[in-house]
């Protein structure tokens, strides 16, 4: 399932805002979409709303309208005073049934669009629909399942400061990881609020193996210890040894690693798995709460995400992420997306959303799949794809994206004035003394904020 297009009516600063997630070319749903804009201009607000959507939550009485692509068939899904409709995205007049829906009450407006136009429900849009709607016209739409291939991850932004309220690892127990062996919610926070479901799925993941490889070696008594675990090693991944490859991408820069591989393994049913980050050089535990900022919400958000997805196979998933590059030195944003977040989601049919203000995230976005969002003159947000190609330098983002007149500061911006004044005074001066000396500082200006020296009077 994906979804295709976003419309949103009269909703704190979208007077008519229209989000298209498809490619421009075949009208395929995006599998990753990015949005930009400066503050206030309504990302994270969309975020929610996609959340809000696929959690099946009330809306306010404003018009919100979702178009999804399931199996082939397109839906259309309204929600409107409080109420919720789906119809097949085959109807005619689309246009004129929107706003026919805000001059009436909802019932009748429903009623005689309905009776006025041709809509063809086809047999599995009959089922979905059947599957999807509760009885009469208000509807309550479910899209989403608590099941294992079902997969709606929503990351706010994480808040700067160290709140995270334990000294050594989070309190979970052997017997509290095993419940969830009895249920697996769909819907998942990733941040710093819930730290302690990422740990419970390390140790129900953990737990599970163990699991896994006592039915294994029953089946294949007749093997040799060395063999069996040869065999099931092959074939079954170990959680705790792909978080740490996961997390070395940053660890390693900090000098830094995981313990995988002195992990105290939760046996008891009160136990707790005890695993920790090292110092490289002497060994010394660093914990968990002690971690910078960055690193601390990166290898807690990662690895949420990653248990999340870790020995499943998703069906119908959305990864939502807000400012992914949260406190993360520059030089790690390079690779962030593709490098990490995509590879976690490959082969997961998973749409992925982000919100960023870093033209490196933005970066790694195709332009069409980067949204802009700006103000228009009546102060209202309206949405323009991007034009910088995918993999340019962040910089033209910034100018040609992000709308950046300059990169430099008020300081900056005089001295780039005095350098082009300095270069006409240096062509007119015609005391020799006096124009060394205007050709040195032009030269020193250059030199230290790497403006381009004309030719000319470099050669001189």
């Amino acid at each position: 399932m994906k979804i295709l297009k976003l419309i949103i009516k009269d909703y704190q600063q979208f007077k008519h805002l229209e989000l298209d997630f498809t490619h421009p070319e075949t009208g395929e749903p995006l599998d990753k979409i990015c949005f930009i804009g400066r503050n206030a201009t309504g990302k994270s607000t969309i975020l929610e709303l996609l959340n809000r959507q696929l959690l099946s939550k009330s809306f306010p009485d404003n018009l919100f309208v979702f178009e999804i692509l399931i199996k082939n068939n397109k839906y259309i899904i309204a929600h409107f005073r409080s109420h919720s409709i789906i119809l097949p995205a085959s109807i005619k007049n689309f246009g004129n049934w929107l706003s026919f829906l805000q001059q009436k009450e909802f019932y009748v407006a429903y009623n005689e669009w309905f009776e006025g136009n041709d809509v063809e429900y086809s047999e599995e849009g009959i089922e979905f629909i059947k599957e999807c709607l509760s009885i009469g016209i208000s509807y309550s739409v479910s899209l989403l399942q608590n099941n294992n291939s079902d997969l709606l991850i929503y990351c706010p932004p994480e808040s700067p400061e160290n709140s995270y309220l334990f000294d050594d690892i989070p309190d979970i127990s052997l017997n509290e990881a095993m419940e969830l062996f009895k249920y697996f919610s769909f819907s998942n926070e990733v941040s710093e609020n819930t730290i302690k479901d990422f740990w419970r799925l390390l140790v129900f993941n953990i737990k599970n193996r163990e699991d896994l490889f006592k039915t294994f070696a029953e089946n294949n008594d007749d093997k040799s210890y060395k063999y069996l675990k040869e065999a099931f090693n092959r074939e079954n991944n170990d959680i705790l040894f792909e978080i740490s490859r996961l997390w070395s991408k940053i660890l390693e820069k900090a000098n830094l690693y995981f313990d995988y591989e002195h992990a105290k393994i939760p046996i008891q049913l009160t136990d707790n798995l005890k695993a920790y980050i090292r110092v490289k050089s002497n060994n010394e535990i660093v914990p968990y709460h002690k971690l910078s900022t960055g690193i601390r919400n990166f290898v807690f958000k990662i690895g949420h995400i990653y248990s999340l997805y870790f020995n499943r196979k998703i069906e119908r998933g959305f990864l939502l992420v807000d400012e992914p590059e949260n406190s993360l030195f520059p030089d790690f944003l390079y690779d962030l997306i593709d490098e990490v977040y995509c590879k976690i989601i490959e082969n997961q049919n998973t749409q992925f959303f982000v919100s960023t203000h870093n033209p490196i995230i933005a970066a790694q976005f195709e332009p069409y799949e980067r949204i802009i969002l700006d103000f228009d003159d009546e102060g209202f947000v309206f949405a323009k794809k991007g034009t910088v190609p995918v993999g340019d330098d962040p910089n033209d983002i910034l100018f040609k994206d992000f709308g950046m007149r300059s990169l430099l500061t008020l300081k900056g911006q005089e001295k780039y004035k005095r350098f082009l004044q300095l270069e006409e005074l240096v062509k007119n001066e015609t005391d020799a003394k006096k124009r060394i000396e205007l050709m040195k500082e032009y030269l020193q200006i250059g030199t230290d904020y790497n403006f381009a020296e004309n030719e000319i009077l470099t050669k001189e």
